[in-house]
């Protein structure tokens, strides 16, 4: 036999490490020729490895007994094939073979006592305390041994001798010795052990066990108050196992655990009997019907009593615990085919208690009777007449309410049910194409062209939607954006026949119509979206028109007739044109140099609506008015002031002084004063800190108090500065004019304080010192 390499050896192990089992089966097939027995146990245990996609448990095994059949086996080999051997007693022959070779292989004895009966365990364990290979897991696995054969005395007796450093381990094992040293009658040792645990455990990874232990020792000795706290501990959303509860899950080697519901049962069922605080009832009961689920309602064979137990101690958790998440959830599984009514009150309550969506409900509603859905949905319009429970219902039961009166074509209540909802909370739930389609079905094709938009805004475009939009253009008249929407579907699916016909119908009749009247009739919905600043402006360049309807007006008269800055306003009125909403005329049969334009005449009858709503914005236009570069430029906000930013010591505050300068100068500029004279002082505490920090001042001596830099407010922080020459005296006075300002965040502060005036004056002077100190600090 060929022995193989360190280098090969380590190569492999690389491989293995990593998880490369191409590469590594790849190598050691190449590596087969040595027979050497290493070799054989890698490759087995590369088709053992449960992420190799070519996992293959007979091939590995396959190759794990080439590992064993050597004249010098490797010892894994023996505890890896046993784990796949099927037959258990084949697993112990095969184990047993594995110690002629290693008799004091560790890992060889702790899986032949895990695969030995419960009850033949001790013969193997004294086996391994004479050949002195005794481990924790060993051990542990023994003392588990003994508890579970309720060898209670065994357990306390092997337990003083033991010192385990595995936490886990240490845990568990403390558990069966409160409970071993219960059942031997001794109750006040018990307790204490509990009690240690309890105070120890103190991110639950015990799944309250100790609580159990304790509770129960307590109920025993009549210290119902006590026990009763003890339950009141325990929270109704832990963690559930099929009939195992609580259970600890394994240990660091996969089989050490602690399933303690025999306990659990026994003082759950005892504080219900003692009690007679609703509140630990609820708790008790509330538990004690989560427990029970999996067995009364999972398991094959039915258990009709069980099950009604479990729903009245549920139904009872409920009552005292209403907003409870996991015990509406158990109740609407417990209820949707016995009393699917009730379910839907708790499928309801469930998303009151904003839980996310409980998984099946959606076909619960699908598939429910036509009666019992019109109970549903009354309930439903009933409750959503409250805006509040109406946002809360919209998340997870709006749609499949709409689902199912759309598949049963109910349109009109379809609309009714959407009425009670925000365009927000339509558009976060999957509704938007149904209410658009119902609009369209009850002939409101305004409404549904909306909402097939907005379908398309959240979801992108698709073929249903394209289509049944392009008809209600068609419909409206709107031929060419008929054209439009048709042709994109077609595009998007060639074998779509509704579309292609659609497409080819809407050709046929723009032909007939004159297709000038239909590019100008076409922009009418673009002005429509258009803002209420360039409606403003076309009133106003409208407002110049002759009496024939007519504007004459030159390049030179732009800025005057819309009101607008020279080249801005030349720019502005060729969009108008390009967009079609004024039209050139040529042949006018005025005698003048200057253009002529008309207004589009399909837009002239929404002028009066557009006049009307414009009234409400004057305010919010005359701010875009003043909002321009001409403006920031004027006030000092330029690439000179914000080179400035370059001074600071974070990319962090460079980044927030950058935003904040920029929302400074345009509050500024649209005379939003106090924000301005809030942002100021926030800016200027801002530079004070760094530069102070950047001189590696952290704390410093105001009026002998030590005070930190960073707890410092605009006052501590501009004496600080003037102190270490940072700034000079007269910044330092500007600033304290403004330092009363960084204050007005809070709510009363301008009421109380008169002389805190907002107003220009004062706003000018706050971004004056921003400038200034910018420019200015070192």
């Amino acid at each position: 036999m060929n022995k193989i390499t360190d280098q090969q050896t380590q190569e492999i192990v690389a491989l293995l490490d990593n998880k490369k089992w191409v590469e590594a089966e790849e190598s050691l097939l190449n590596l087969c020729k040595t027979s050497d027995p290493w070799v054989y146990f890698c490759l087995g245990y590369v088709y053992d490895a449960w992420t190799n996609p070519k996992r293959d448990e007979k091939t590995a095994k396959d190759y794990f007994s080439l590992a064993t059949e050597s004249d010098q086996p490797v010892e894994y080999a023996f505890t890896r094939l046993s784990r796949i051997e099927s037959n258990k007693s084949h697993s112990i022959r095969i184990l047993r073979k594995g110690l002629q070779f290693f008799p004091k292989s560790e890992a060889i004895y702790y899986q032949l006592l895990s695969y030995t009966l419960q009850a033949e365990r001790e013969g193997i364990f004294k086996e391994i305390i004479g050949k002195e290979c005794l481990s924790e897991r060993i051990i542990t696995k023994m003392l588990l041994t003994y508890y579970d054969l309720k060898a209670y005395e065994k357990v306390i007796n092997a337990l003083s001798g033991v010192d385990i450093s595995e936490e886990w381990d240490r845990n568990i094992l403390a558990c069966i010795k409160g409970f071993s040293l219960y059942e031997l009658g001794k109750h006040t040792e018990a307790g204490n052990v509990f009690q240690k645990l309890i105070e120890e455990d103190i991110n639950h990874k015990l799944k309250y066990i100790p609580h159990v232990g304790l509770t129960i020792i307590l109920l025993d000795t009549g210290i119902l108050t006590k026990a009763e706290q003890l339950i009141e501990e325990i929270p109704l959303d832990i963690d559930i196992y099929e009939s195992a509860y609580p259970i600890l899950e394994p240990g660091p080697w996969g089989e050490s655990y602690l399933d303690a519901s025999e306990y659990f049962n026994r003082a759950i069922n005892t504080i219900i009997k003692k009690t007679q605080n609703k509140k630990i009832k609820g708790i008790a009961r509330g538990l004690r019907g989560l427990f029970f689920y999996s067995k009364a309602f999972e398991e094959e064979t039915k258990k009709n009593k069980l099950q009604d137990d479990v729903k009245k101690d549920l139904e009872f958790a409920i009552k005292v615990f209403p907003e409870n998440k996991e015990i509406v959830k158990y109740l609407w599984r417990v209820f949707k085919e016995s009393d699917p009514l009730k379910a839907w009150y708790y499928l309801v309550q469930n998303v009151l208690n904003d839980c996310e969506d409980i998984y099946g409900s959606d076909d619960f509603i699908d598939n429910i009777d036509a009666k019992l859905f019109n109970d549903f949905y009354k309930d439903f319009l009933n409750r959503v007449t409250d805006s509040y429970i109406a946002k809360k219902l919209s998340k997870c039961l709006l749609s499949p309410i709409i689902e199912r009166l759309f598949k049963d074509k109910r349109y009109k209540d379809v609309l009714v049910t959407t009425n009670h909802f925000t365009d927000s909370d339509l558009f976060e739930s999957d509704v938007l194409f149904k209410t658009a389609y119902s609009y369209a079905e009850e002939k409101d094709l305004v409404s549904s062209k909306k909402y097939y938009e907005l379908c398309l805004s959240k979801n992108g475009e698709s073929n249903p939607v394209l289509n049944n939009l392009g008809i209600i253009f068609e419909q409206t008249g709107n031929l060419f954006k008929a054209k439009e929407l048709f042709l994109k579907a077609a595009e998007r699916n060639s074998k779509d026949d509704t579309c292609r016909r659609n497409l080819r119908r809407v050709e046929d009749e723009i032909k007939k119509k004159g297709k000038i009247e239909y590019e100008l009739q076409e922009v009418v919905e673009g002005y429509r979206n258009e803002s209420p600043y360039v409606h403003k402006k076309m009133l106003d360049f409208y407002s110049h028109r002759n009496d024939d309807g007519l504007i004459i007006c030159s390049y030179r008269q732009a800025p005057q007739f819309l009101k607008m800055l020279g080249p801005q306003a030349v720019n502005f009125l060729n969009d108008l044109l390009s967009k079609k909403f004024f039209i050139k005329v040529t042949e006018h049969g005025y005698d003048t140099q200057s253009n002529v334009y008309r207004l589009n005449p399909y837009i002239e009858p929404e002028l009066a609506n557009i006049e009307e709503s414009l009234k409400g914005e004057a305010e919010l236009l005359l701010m875009c008015e003043r909002l321009n570069t001409k403006s920031l430029t004027f006030i000092g906000y330029d690439d000179k002031l914000l080179n400035n930013l370059a001074k600071m010591s974070s990319d962090e505050l460079r980044a927030m002084l950058h935003r904040d300068l920029k929302e400074n100068a345009l509050a500024v500029i649209l005379k939003q004063n106090k924000s301005a004279l809030v942002l100021s002082g926030s800016i200027i505490e801002a530079i004070l800190t760094d530069r102070i920090m950047a001189n590696k001042i952290t704390k410093y001596n105001i009026n002998k108090n030590i005070k930190t830099v960073l707890m410092m407010d605009l006052n501590d922080l501009l004496e600080v500065a003037e102190k270490e020459k940072i700034i000079d005296s007269t910044m330092s006075h500007l600033a304290h004019g403004v330092r009363g300002y960084r204050n007005l965040i809070h709510p009363g502060v301008e009421q109380r304080k008169g002389t805190l005036q907002v107003n220009d004056s004062n706003v000018e002077l706050a971004w004056g010192i921003v400038k200034k100190l910018l420019n200015e600090i070192k």
